[in-house]
C-alpha cells in the first residue's frame, strides 16, 4: 500500500479542520504525528516481515560439459 496517498488525504483534511478551527492546532498536529509514527511502525514491521533473514546463494550454472570428439572411430 502507498503511504503517501494516505498521508496526503489525512493532511488535507487536518489542514482544512486548521483552517476552521484554529483553536484546534496544537492537538490537530499531535494527533497527526501519532498517526504517522504508527503508521510508520507498521510499515516498518511489514517490511521486516517480508524479508528473508540470510539472503539467498546466487544461482550456480553446472559445469561446462567435456568436449566429444568428433572423429569417426577408425581414426582414434
Amino acid at each position: 500500500m502507498n503511504t503517501n496517498i494516505i498521508l496526503a488525504i489525512i493532511s488535507i483534511i487536518f489542514g482544512l479542520l486548521v483552517i476552521a478551527f484554529e483553536g484546534l492546532l496544537r492537538w490537530i498536529v499531535g494527533i497527526f504525528f501519532i498517526l504517522l509514527g504508527i503508521w510508520l511502525l507498521y510499515e516498518a514491521f511489514n517490511e521486516r516481515k517480508g524479508t528473508p533473514a540470510r539472503p539467498a546463494p546466487p544461482p550456480t550454472s553446472p559445469p561446462p560439459a567435456p568436449p566429444q570428439e568428433t572423429r569417426p572411430p577408425e581414426q582414434r
